[in-house]
């Protein structure tokens, strides 16, 4: 990207391009900044014009106010969006395979301290459970040649999520549009007696359901899909009973994505997140944040971290329990891929460039 005078300033030739870059970035006498409490806002030039492919070159800079990112200089001409990974405090680490085992995958979830992950998904209708030795490390996990078939209850699931003490398991079916209940005898053992309870119906919001989260009582239930394009709540009036869910509310997050994969929340509900594939950035995770911890009528979108150097067809998003790793599996690698972020369910930390 070049930023340069107005057109009644010729531009150098092209030798002396490279140094023209360097020089004419940014009009250095044009750059203000005015703070807050949790915000670093940057003014920047009006007078200042860019030059890059596809853009105008007449259009200027406007300013541009990023809460927790500090500057983030780019094209003037379309500030509605934030570039991926911007100085953003995401990292990926590691990857850890699943095709052996599935090879569309599709829900992913861990027991509460991380030894255990679990996998779902549409090629063999079956939950697979990995150990980890250490925590929330995927590549410490191995395949315990334990699994659960979910079928005849369903017959592609698509999420899968567990109770408080892993003794009530749910399994989100795209066929049947439901969410499915099930008990397990032992917690987080799916080798132990399993049994199938009841199914909710969430047709009525959402035709492709794939996404699925509690709250941390499992008072309230969360649905997105990629028809609908947004978030559907539910409040149970028995915490992790679906048969008592009704529908309570949606949040749009179609200006976002086209293609929503999942949701997942922050411990307290006050920062959600949504896994979407249909962006510009082929696959992305979007942060919002909430007024009021799980409503989601107080939702705001904050930014977006793109995945897609790891996915381009990202199914699942999950996170640790102290929001300080992210997890995101996807169809195209057939794998769980790790980032580590530095500020807890936090993408952008005060950076200032």
């Amino acid at each position: 990207m070049i930023r340069r005078p107005p057109r009644s300033t010729p531009k150098p030739s092209s030798a002396a391009s490279d140094v023209y870059k360097r020089q004419n970035f940014i009009k250095p006498t044009s750059v203000t900044q005015t703070t807050a409490s949790s915000e670093i806002s940057w003014n920047l030039d009006t007078s200042a014009y860019n030059e890059s492919t596809g853009c105008s070159t007449s259009q200027p800079l406007t300013s541009f106010s990023s809460k927790h990112t500090g500057l983030l200089i780019f094209s003037g001409w379309d500030t509605s969006s934030v570039p991926p990974n911007n100085n953003l405090d995401g990292v990926f680490v590691d990857a850890f395979s699943v095709k052996d085992e599935e090879t569309n995958p599709h829900g992913i979830t861990f027991n509460n301290d991380g030894t255990k992950m679990f996998i779902c998904g549409q090629s063999s209708d079956r939950i697979f459970e990995y150990a980890l030795t250490t925590g929330f490390d995927v590549s410490t996990a191995s395949y315990t040649s334990n699994s659960y078939n979910v079928q005849p209850n369903l017959y592609k699931p698509m999420a899968v999520q567990f109770n408080a003490d892993g003794t009530k398991m749910f399994v989100l079916d795209e066929t049947g549009d439901d969410v499915n209940e099930y008990t397990l005898s032992v917690g987080f053992d799916i080798t132990s007696t399993v049994n199938f309870v009841d199914a909710f119906s969430v047709a009525t919001q959402e035709v492709k359901p794939t996404g699925l989260a509690f709250n941390t009582d499992g008072t309230k239930m969360f649905i997105c899909g990629w028809k609908g394009n947004d978030v559907n709540e539910y409040a149970l009036t028995t915490g992790f009973d679906v048969s008592t869910a009704s529908y309570v509310q949606r949040f749009a997050a179609s200006a976002q994505d086209l293609d929503m994969r999942d949701v997942q929340f922050s411990t307290d509900g006050t920062v959600m997140f949504l896994l979407g594939r249909g962006g510009t950035y082929l696959g992305s995770v979007y942060r919002y944040t909430l007024t009021t911890g799980f409503d989601v009528s107080t939702a705001t979108f904050e930014d977006s971290y793109s995945v897609k150097d790891q996915e381009t067809a990202a199914t699942s998003v999950e996170f640790n329990t102290d929001g300080t790793k992210m997890f995101v599996m996807g169809s195209s690698g057939d794998d769980v891929n790790e980032y580590t972020l530095s500020t807890a369910f936090d993408f952008s930390p005060v950076t200032t460039t």
